[in-house]
């Protein structure tokens, strides 16, 4: 998608196109609302896709091995220098949930009016942050090569910290059988101090006589192991296993609040390992 006026509307007849098939669906029927999810899950991830892609630099392959809430997190944070979106998280968050729960457990089908009302403010959302992206793109075309150095290098240390936290500092299940991320160089057991090292020299070098040959290399060898890693997550969830152990992937469920003489006030889902505490995605409801 380029960024030219006939581009941004036929990408707009694509997302239409989308919103039609979801249309199409009967949401009377609970596991054809299962079914539903996909079309509207779709249509969120290819806006943030190239939005962040096309319009906010970001890099398509990181963007691509995520699931719509930490996509919708790495696009925010770039649409944020131009305007607040944190009115969009709740709308954001309802599609994604809705889609994990459903991808996850074989007998979960989403609320009727949970979707409409997704459907409703789908098309306000797109063109919401096409116009956003839009204007973040015409002020990033003045960044000097160090303000893409340090963009770049503050999107792959947010990156390497969420895979530590989630995954460990040792090499997890995932990536055990890809001897590039065990035994070569370029290994997962140097992410944190690659991480380290790019966070560190990222908020120092202030120009472009700081920066060395040492820093481009470091951010390089952040960046591929980054991306191989996400994608070797990704490629693991898709079958339902815990890319951190390697166990089952599925969806707990519990009651919160309540007693013998009241019914509980909300219900607690869990989506995550059922060996260890790696979690995918959790949400409250109301009830």
């Amino acid at each position: 998608m380029c960024l030219g006026i006939c581009m941004v509307q036929e990408f707009k007849q694509q997302l239409d196109r989308i919103l039609a098939s979801f249309d199409s669906i009967d949401l009377d029927d609970e596991y054809k609302r299962r079914l539903a999810v996909k079309p509207l899950y779709d249509y969120f991830q290819r806006i943030l896709l190239e939005v962040g892609n096309q319009l906010c630099g970001l890099y398509r392959n990181s963007l691509r091995n995520c699931h719509l809430g930490a996509r919708w997190a790495a696009v925010k944070g770039a649409l944020e220098t131009i305007e607040d979106a944190s009115k969009w998280d709740k709308l954001v968050s309802t599609i994604h949930n809705e889609r994990m729960s459903s991808e996850h457990n074989d007998y979960s089908s989403p609320p009727k009016q949970a979707l409409l009302d997704v459907r409703k403010q789908a098309v306000e959302f797109a063109n919401w942050t096409l116009n956003i992206g839009q204007k973040c793109h015409e002020k990033s075309k003045g960044f000097t090569f160090i303000q893409e150095y340090a963009a770049i290098s503050r999107w792959y240390v947010g990156e390497a910290e969420r895979i530590v936290t989630e995954l460990g500092e040792a090499p997890p299940f995932c990536v055990k059988e890809d001897y590039y991320l065990v035994g070569a160089e370029n290994s997962y057991s140097r992410l944190k101090t690659l991480n380290d090292a790019v966070g560190s020299r990222s908020l120092s070098v202030r120009s472009v006589d700081e920066l060395t040959k040492e820093d481009l290399g470091s951010l390089i060898d952040l960046i591929r192991v980054v991306e191989r890693v996400d994608a070797s997550e990704n490629v693991v969830l898709s079958q339902s296993k815990c890319p951190k152990c390697g166990g089952n992937i599925g969806e707990t469920q519990k009651y919160v609040g309540g007693s013998e003489e009241e019914e509980p006030h909300a219900i607690f889902y869990r989506v995550g390992c059922d060996k260890c505490d790696y979690v995918f995605d959790t949400k409250t409801i109301d009830l």
